[in-house]
């Protein structure tokens, strides 16, 4: 009797012990899960975002080297210093001297708006030759590169220059790129007293 009370005792006892290290053993079971649970987590978002979101995205070209960013609008400043005043070979009646300072307005879309102002300075005092005011607009879809420019003269009345008629005009520049070659068409329509007068200025040229 007594020997079957120690055993069921020492039976007890064991079950006691062993109780808390198999609980242990699940805990550590779950904490460890657990943990590989949460490192599969996080091991998710890192890689979504990057296989998932950015796979979805389209892909940015890559920046090419060449390519400069478009020039902000300004203002710009320019002068002008010629000796004496010849159209086309053709001296005026008498000698013009002329300093032309001129201001412009550069858009970044490509407009151009330009103001200047030719002074005689052959007189004793400089006396104002002519007024020119331009507007002009370039672009450049592709290999095509074009420009218009309109122009408006103002001469005073003694002015000796020979292109003191024209009151404005025209112009159309034009140039397409090839591989080898590059060919340019200037058209010019001047405003004029009597009839107008047109020029057309075709000419090739290498391809840069």
């Amino acid at each position: 009797m007594n020997l079957s009370f120690i055993r069921l005792i020492a039976v007890i006892s064991c079950l006691y012990i062993s109780h808390p290290l198999i609980a242990q053993d699940k805990n550590s079971a779950l904490r460890d899960s657990s943990q590989n649970v949460l490192k599969s987590k996080d091991s998710a978002i890192l890689t979504v975002p990057f296989n998932g979101k950015d796979s979805v995205k389209k892909p940015v070209a890559a920046a090419d080297p060449d390519s400069t960013p478009p020039t902000p609008s300004h203002f710009q400043l320019s002068l002008t210093w010629q000796s004496n005043d010849v159209t086309n070979g053709r001296k005026d009646s008498s000698v013009i001297p002329l300093i032309t300072p001129e201001i412009s307005y550069i858009f970044q879309s490509g407009f151009e708006i330009d103001l200047s102002v030719g002074y005689n300075t052959h007189e004793p005092s400089p006396q104002v030759n002519q007024y020119t005011l331009d507007g002009s607009y370039s672009f450049n879809p592709g290999n095509y590169s074009g420009s218009v420019t309109v122009s408006a003269f103002i001469y005073s009345k003694q002015s000796g220059s020979v292109t003191s008629e024209q009151k404005g005009n025209i112009q159309y520049n034009s140039s397409y790129t090839f591989p080898f070659i590059q060919p340019v068409l200037n058209l010019t329509y001047t405003f004029q007293s009597g009839l107008p007068d047109y020029q057309a200025s075709p000419r090739p040229s290498a391809a840069v």
